[in-house]
């Protein structure tokens, strides 16, 4: 009922996609997107759609960043000397970067306790060590990562609630997943 009001009074948009999952969903009108992000800013990166192939401008990258979302651009590679030093980030989210082939375990080694993560349609064939460490991980999603075939042990994710790993190659239960009591 709550969308339904914010959709009436304008303030969100119903969209009707039949190439979407659940076909029927909402966005944020334009201008009210920009106003959220301003109010938000500095602790938002949200930069999707904008055709970014580079993962690593420093000043983005601030030490009080809450947020990052980098979805459907063109980041095909995040260089092995890219660690950016986020320690209260708890959203990241890569989905989209279609041309992704890898994603080092540099990435993760001063993100403390991401909460969310979102990989989904990226390029990439296998998940960095990095992320099986990532203990306060709630939903990891992998949805359409085409060229991924095995996932390792899941075993420390134990706060997991979500794996997505529809449309992916994978053919075996990963490793660990009794160990998820949440999911």
């Amino acid at each position: 009922s709550m969308l339904v009001k914010l959709e009436n009074a304008c303030l969100l948009e119903g969209v009707i996609e039949k190439y979407y999952e659940e076909g029927k969903f909402v966005k944020m009108h334009d201008l009210v997107r920009e106003m959220v992000l301003q109010v938000a800013s500095p602790k938002f990166m949200v930069e999707g759609h904008l055709g970014l192939e580079d993962f690593s401008d420093e000043g983005k990258w601030r030490e009080d960043l809450v947020k990052a979302s980098l979805r459907y651009n063109n980041i095909s590679t995040i260089p092995c000397n890219v660690s950016p030093r986020c320690p209260n980030l708890s959203t990241l989210l890569l989905r989209g970067n279609l041309s992704s082939k890898a994603i080092l375990d540099s990435l993760f080694e001063h993100f403390h306790g991401p909460k969310v993560l979102d990989l989904s349609y990226i390029g990439i064939i296998s998940l960095p060590n990095s992320v099986f460490s990532l203990e306060n991980l709630s939903p990891l999603r992998l949805r359409g990562c085409v060229g991924l075939i095995h996932v390792s042990s899941l075993a420390k994710l134990t706060a997991l609630r979500k794996l997505d790993l529809g449309l992916t190659l994978i053919k075996e239960v990963p490793h660990g997943l009794e160990m998820l009591v949440n999911l």
